[in-house]
């Protein structure tokens, strides 16, 4: 498989297969070898599909497709499969907050999937939180995970935002949550009052 920073597993062409996609945000913040990277590879997602030899061809490894052009990708995949049909979409964090989810469809003279659809997935903090005016560009929620929390064969996407650096830049110490089938929410909270001391 390619080098990337983000990978996800998942059955992206509905064979009841699992594949598997590699990404990479174009964040290198000076990684020994950074600068022998194709320039062209930051901001892809190259996706592998699971299949088994063909006739005359004796290596069972996938083919490497041409990679995806994601240009707001920020590094986090997840694999979704929010309305239960057994074909995973493919869920890219955005950098700019929110997740977009594509729909993929395999051709079959290629490796390379093309995107078919795509749905943009975003929720943000209110305007001022605890007391405190949170700044436009701080209140997008983030991609977060990815699971089916209720049992109904269908994944659910959750989204998160919390205060401060360690979440804008790194993604730590979220509070507030959003778990939505990939349209609307199913229930949304800030995590906070877990937190506080019982009296």
């Amino acid at each position: 498989l390619r080098e990337g920073n983000a990978i996800t597993f998942g059955d992206f062409d509905g064979d009841g297969r699992r594949d598997v996609a590699v990404g990479d945000s174009g964040t290198r913040n000076d990684e020994p070898g950074g600068e022998t990277e194709r320039p062209d590879i930051g901001k892809t997602v190259s996706v592998y599909y699971k299949r088994t030899a063909r006739p005359g061809r004796a290596d069972p490894r996938p083919l490497e497709p041409r990679p995806l052009k994601m240009p707001g990708m920020s590094g986090k995949l997840a694999a979704a499969d929010t309305d239960g049909d057994g074909t995973d979409e493919l869920a890219v964090s955005l950098g700019r907050g929110g997740v977009e989810l594509l729909t993929l469809r395999r051709a079959s003279h290629t490796a390379t999937p093309r995107v078919a659809g795509r749905h943009l997935l975003t929720r943000a903090a209110p305007s001022v939180v605890d007391g405190k005016t949170i700044r436009k560009d701080e209140r997008a929620a983030r991609l977060y995970d990815v699971a089916d929390f209720d049992h109904d064969g269908k994944d659910e996407v959750v989204l998160a935002w919390g205060p401060g650096l360690a979440f804008s830049r790194y993604g730590e110490r979220p509070e507030w949550w959003w778990i939505t089938d990939g349209t609307k929410d199913k229930t949304a909270f800030s995590s906070k009052p877990f937190g506080a001391d019982a009296h």
